[in-house]
């Protein structure tokens, strides 16, 4: 694999290339011939980028059909529609064998990417609007960045080995040309199942399934909201179950006890593989793939693979069952199909509704998600009876793990303690305490890991945070919109430009202030970034140690955040 990074200016670009299998790197700079041999001898090679789809890999098609990169790139940055360029610039497609890493992870620059993954965060000086060569000097400067780019690429790619790989096996599985590589997930998906894109107007049209029985009068105004005419995405119904107001609209299903905590047995029942089982059980498949037993075989080798314990095909498999639902609704998917769409997710709500309708005598509810329940159980037989003529009459398998604890701020943040087979094991949902487990995001991480640990092992905040070694458990990474121009950091009574993006952490001088986002028109608007410590201190080359930040202020957030937990 190749990765590689375009940096281009009026009068130069520059682009660089490092091979990862030699971690050797090549720079060409201004010289078209030398690129495409370069492409040309490495043709069979794959191009990794960040955010290439739609720049770096149109960027180099261009070279090839004699078109200069700064015109391009005009072009793209004032396009909404990046891949019309190929037509609107006569560029002739190139068949380079790229994976785009930006894709499936929407919402993150290569820049956070990099501070996340505790690299130093570097952003260009040199001005791309330049009206002049550059510089020997500048040129060193831009190619310097450009190979911290391409490293913090390859970094991201063994962060997403996973990611890659799955694309890779179903590729091969299902013998489809290397070119598909670059599609999304759910374009991908498509591929696989072999959809035709196909237009159809019953989108709001809702068809009950006949398995779903619900009789309170009060309930059934839930049916009213679905089966009465047409859809309306406008429209949502408010009704109390087990005590919990539940809300139900075209989007999902959550209710939850707010600040509850609760010690002793709990069920945790989720449905198996909820919206593929009902894709199979109910053909809710997207009418566009035409082959409708390709799907359920997917799913019948997923669950082998997964007891074979052959976590490759189980993850590359596991990738086209879940990314079906989504694609459905993606408009210029080949699957997409909304009315099978909304048959998912309304009959996911209705089920679920026939089932509390059924438990909510027999137990106390604590929580309800799209695809699952927690509950207190007072009759144990009566709901294990429930369950099982539940599952019998839908065709939906239920799992049941036990809950010992639990910490529930509200419907979006909890903690969970679930005995899995004699083993505990802490389970965390929501802003407040979802990165407990690590992951690639790491935003003051160190306030999830105070916040858990104080609730499930007796640990005060102070003794977890003044324990941490880890600097980067500190790191707050910002980011600066594009409706902005500039940012710009108060140090010491003067105000510091700094980059879009940044990392942060609590400043022990009482003279540093919060970081501000400039919008610059007829007049300057100032903005703060919002949840940052109101002294900062700035530190995107990694000099900093454990001992300049100021632990205090990570201290009080935690017990806020505990606080919040325990009081309404």
């Amino acid at each position: 694999m190749i990765v590689y990074d375009w940096e281009i200016f009026m009068y130069d670009w520059l682009v660089t290339f490092k091979d990862i299998a030699t971690n050797t790197y090549v720079d060409i700079i201004n010289d078209p011939i030398e690129l495409k041999n370069y492409i040309n001898k490495n043709i069979k090679k794959i191009f990794v980028g960040y955010n290439n789809k739609q720049f770096d890999d149109i960027i180099t098609a261009g070279i090839f059909s004699d078109i200069d990169p700064y015109t391009t790139m005009t072009y793209l940055m004032n396009s909404e529609n990046k891949y019309s360029a190929y037509k609107a610039l006569k560029i002739k497609q190139l068949p380079l064998i790229s994976i785009d890493l930006m894709q499936d992870v929407l919402g993150m620059s290569l820049k956070q990417a990099e501070g996340y993954m505790n690299m130093s965060v570097e952003e260009c000086t040199i001005p791309f609007d330049l009206e002049r060569k550059l510089t020997d000097a500048e040129i060193k400067e831009v190619l310097k960045y450009c190979h911290h780019d391409v490293d913090a690429t390859h970094e991201l790619l063994k962060v997403r080995k996973g990611y890659v790989n799955a694309k890779l096996a179903l590729i091969k599985m299902f013998n489809l040309s290397i070119s598909n590589l670059s599609k999304t997930n759910a374009g991908l998906c498509a591929t696989v199942l072999g959809a035709v894109h196909e237009s159809r107007n019953d989108e709001l049209q809702y068809d009950i399934v006949d398995t779903i029985k619900i009789e309170k009068p009060e309930y059934r105004k839930v049916l009213d909201l679905y089966t009465t005419g047409p859809i309306d995405y406008d429209k949502s119904i408010k009704i109390t179950i087990g005590g919990i107001e539940h809300k139900f609209a075209y989007g999902g299903l959550h209710a939850a006890r707010d600040n509850f905590i609760y010690e002793g047995e709990m069920w945790n029942i989720d449905v198996t593989s909820f919206y593929p089982s009902m894709m199979i059980e109910y053909d809710f498949q997207s009418r566009n793939i035409k082959d409708r037993s390709l799907y359920k075989t997917i799913y019948k080798n997923r669950v082998e693979a997964k007891k074979e314990g052959n976590d490759l095909v189980n993850n590359a498999l596991k990738l086209v069952l879940n990314t079906s639902y989504g694609a459905t609704k993606s408009k210029y998917n080949a699957l997409y199909d909304p009315k099978m769409a909304n048959q998912i997710c309304i009959t996911g709500q209705l089920l679920f509704l026939d089932l509390l309708e059924k438990l909510e005598p027999y137990c106390q509810l604590v929580q309800t998600n799209t695809d699952g329940i927690l509950i207190i159980p007072n009759n144990k037989t009566k709901i294990t009876e429930i369950i099982k003529e539940w599952e019998h009459r839908t065709r939906m398998s239920l799992e049941i793990d036990i809950c010992k604890k639990i910490w529930q701020k509200d419907v979006n943040n909890y903690i969970m303690i679930i005995d899995k087979k004699g083993k505990e094991k802490i389970k965390t949902k929501g802003g407040y305490v979802a990165q407990y487990e690590p992951g690639l995001r790491n935003n003051a991480r160190i306030l999830d890991l105070a916040v858990v640990d104080y609730f499930t092992k007796g640990i005060l905040p102070e003794e977890t945070i003044n324990n941490a070694e880890d600097i980067f458990l500190f790191q707050y990474i910002t980011k600066t919109g594009r409706t902005y121009n500039k940012t710009y950091w108060q140090h010491n009574g003067v105000e510091i430009e700094v980059n879009n993006v940044n990392r942060v952490y609590s400043s022990k001088n009482n003279l540093d202030g919060t970081l501000l986002k400039y919008k610059i028109g007829e007049t300057i608007r100032k903005d703060s970034i919002a949840n940052l410590p109101p002294h900062c201190i700035v530190d995107n080359a990694n000099k900093l140690t454990i001992n300049d930040i100021d632990k205090t202020w990570y201290i009080k957030q935690a017990y806020k955040r505990i606080a919040d937990f325990t009081t309404a």
